[in-house]
């Protein structure tokens, strides 16, 4: 027995990713895939991680950098792989995929994502940096330099509650000034 686990159930974790993969059909960060699996308690954190590090190296999985994220998604050969060995993933494990892990809903949710930060860029200066993107095209990147880091904090906290509604203000103020 591996310290992972046993031959199977490694097999039947890759499959279980290789399966979220195919049904989610899209690319996803390292983090997003994360999320989904802790949060449903299909494997722990470090056996997910050594599974997809697995997949990625064997070729299963097509890991890329786009805009300074990694993005993940199934490849060719991990579709022809999962089709083949399908029925080694336990039906209420798939059943449990398809209706509680990647409910419709939660698939329109992955297509966006909000990032905020701020960081120290002198002795009294920090840089705010806000994005926030969705598939519909309404994209935005925002950097701003202040001195206070309160302020600094608390537009990084703002943009993490509120990005799609400031985004549409934004792009709505804009659109009425041109």
């Amino acid at each position: 027995m591996n310290a992972l686990g046993n031959e199977k159930e490694l097999v039947q974790n890759k499959l279980i990713l290789l399966y979220i993969l195919r049904r989610l059909d899209m690319a996803v960060t390292n983090r997003q895939l994360t999320e989904l699996v802790l949060s449903h308690r299909l494997m722990n954190y470090f056996i997910m991680q050594q599974m997809l590090l697995e997949l990625i190296k064997s070729g299963y999985i097509d890991a890329q950098i786009d805009e300074n994220r990694e993005q993940i998604k199934i490849s060719v050969s991990g579709v022809n792989t999962l089709e083949y060995f399908l029925n080694m993933i336990p039906s209420y494990v798939k059943l449990k995929i398809d209706t509680k892990v990647l409910p419709d809903s939660l698939i329109d949710k992955l297509t966006s994502y909000t990032t905020a930060e701020f960081y120290p860029v002198g002795i009294k200066q920090f840089k705010v940096i806000l994005e926030s993107d969705d598939l519909t095209g309404k994209g935005m990147k925002i950097c701003i330099s202040t001195d206070d880091s309160a302020f600094a904090k608390n537009l990084v906290n703002l943009w993490n509650e509120k990005s799609d509604q400031i985004r549409d203000r934004i792009l709505d103020m804009l659109k009425e000034n041109t």
